[in-house]
């Protein structure tokens, strides 16, 4: 019970979506529960502050007294804020907020709003969001970036440092036509879901009240806080106890240059150790003369004037990003079925079908079951003779691949969706050819099948009958 109980007690308040609006900057676009009592003023500062200097997709922020687990979706320049209670831990909702964000993503898609807030924050709370590292594939700009690595275009992305703006990635703002900030997120993205090593490279200061990388370091006295300290070699005279810096002890304003006089008596100090010492590369403070080897360093921000000890300053790093050969081979076969898949919605389409890529239909038990591609016409659906030429007008499609062939043991599971979804035509495009036990298999099923080679851009000849039905004479 008391377990329960304090889980109620130490789950999130609530989820805040704020977006950049280019004429009046963040603002508040959907909220839940709506008395959550989260103003303008506060998406301001929430927005500023997870972008100070971060170049990861997530942050942990305490502002004012509000906690908050922050994820900026770069495409829709959505940021996503879960409020959190004062000693919730934030950290443990990174996922959780990728995937709304990700989820959310498809949602502005299809419908141009979040009205599904609410279920995406009760999923959040039961874990019942869950993202793929498969689906990070489905992205134009990550395929076009892994494609430059995989062809040795592109060995490694190191930082270049910018006073504006900090770390840039050039090379990849090229290739995937996002702005820097989109192209860092979208690398520590790839590098948090393993796509891509991350490695220690450069490092740079931030102020940690605006973000700004334009730091001016300042040297404080350790006894009275002073920025007036002077840099010197000391002289110590013996007969007067005098300590000034060498260069007032030289006799060189008297005409003898070689020899050394103390400015408080004005005796000649004849011998090191016998009337005086040297004090080597100290440091002396001119307001409470005190002098001292080490100095308290602070930075103090050229932006906004903002000082604080160099402990406390923000640190930012450049981090270097290569290809993690671990997934080598699932990088290219993904990207090999993202074309493909691409390919045969795009001929599809063109042909006058809808299309929904990944799409769902719901078998015999009402239950959803999801296909890489399903294509349907509408128009046509209802007609009692189109049982006869494409039953309930659609056509699920699925893509398997593999570096060779695709053998018996990776279609087993796809002739279960064949069965639950019948009566619509279902179409297993292998990538880049069947094994003979496999092509048995599927015509033992019924299941009809085409083969589609990786070197070239040809529509496999049963898809393009597909594709190519005419049903206007049938229409008439």
């Amino acid at each position: 019970m008391y377990g329960t109980l304090y889980w109620v007690m130490m789950m999130p308040k609530g989820l805040v979506v704020i977006k950049w609006d280019d004429k009046v900057g963040p603002v508040v676009s959907a909220k839940y529960p709506e008395n959550i009592g989260f103003d303008m003023d506060l998406a301001m500062k929430v927005y500023t502050t997870h972008f100070a200097g971060s170049s990861s997709p997530f942050s942990v922020l305490d502002i004012g007294g509000w906690r908050i687990a922050s994820y900026y979706m770069p495409r829709e320049k959505f940021l996503f804020a879960l409020v959190l209670n004062e000693d919730e831990i934030g950290e443990k909702y990174e996922d959780k907020l990728f995937a709304v964000a990700e989820k959310a993503h498809k949602t502005l898609q299809e419908k141009g709003n979040l009205d599904n807030l609410p279920k995406l924050y009760s999923e959040l709370l039961t874990a019942g969001i869950s993202i793929k590292r498969s689906e990070l594939y489905e992205k134009p700009e990550v395929q076009r970036l892994l494609e430059k690595f995989l062809d040795n275009s592109l060995l490694e992305l190191e930082p270049t440092f910018h006073w504006d703006e900090g770390f840039r990635y050039i090379d990849a703002e090229r290739i995937t036509g996002l702005d820097p900030i989109d192209t860092r997120v979208l690398l520590e993205t790839l590098s948090k879901y393993k796509i891509l090593n991350r490695k220690a490279y450069d490092s740079a200061i931030a102020c940690p009240n605006c973000g700004s990388f334009k730091i001016r370091v300042r040297y404080r006295c350790p006894y009275c806080s002073s920025f007036s300290i002077q840099k010197s070699n000391f002289i110590e005279c013996f007969n007067c106890g005098t300590v000034e810096s060498e260069e007032l002890f030289s006799g060189i304003y008297y005409g003898e240059p070689d020899k050394y006089y103390c400015p408080g008596c004005g005796a000649e100090l004849k011998g090191l150790g016998l009337d005086y010492r040297r004090i080597l590369a100290q440091n002396r403070c001119e307001n409470c003369k005190k002098i001292f080897k080490e100095v308290n360093v602070s930075v103090q921000c050229t932006d906004c004037n903002y000082t604080v000890r160099l402990a406390n300053a923000k640190i930012v790093e450049g981090p270097m990003y290569t290809l993690n050969p671990e997934f080598g081979q699932e990088i290219e076969r993904q990207i090999s079925t993202i074309q493909v898949k691409r390919m045969i919605s795009e001929f599809f389409r063109k042909n006058g079908w809808e299309v929904e890529s990944p799409g769902t239909v719901t078998d015999e038990s009402r239950i959803p079951c999801e296909f890489d591609i399903v294509v349907s016409k509408p128009e046509v659906a209802d007609k009692e003779w189109i049982k006869n030429i494409l039953p309930a007008g659609k056509i699920a499609i699925d893509i398997v691949e593999d570096v060779e062939e695709v053998g018996k043991e990776k279609i087993i599971g796809f002739i279960g969706k064949n069965v639950n979804i019948s009566p619509i035509q279902y179409v297993l495009v292998a990538v880049p050819k069947l094994s003979d036990e496999a092509k048995q298999l599927l015509r033992k099923q019924d299941i009809m099948y085409c083969e589609k080679d990786r070197e070239t851009t040809e529509i496999p000849p049963l898809i393009e009958s597909l594709a190519c039905i005419d049903f206007s004479e049938l229409l008439t």
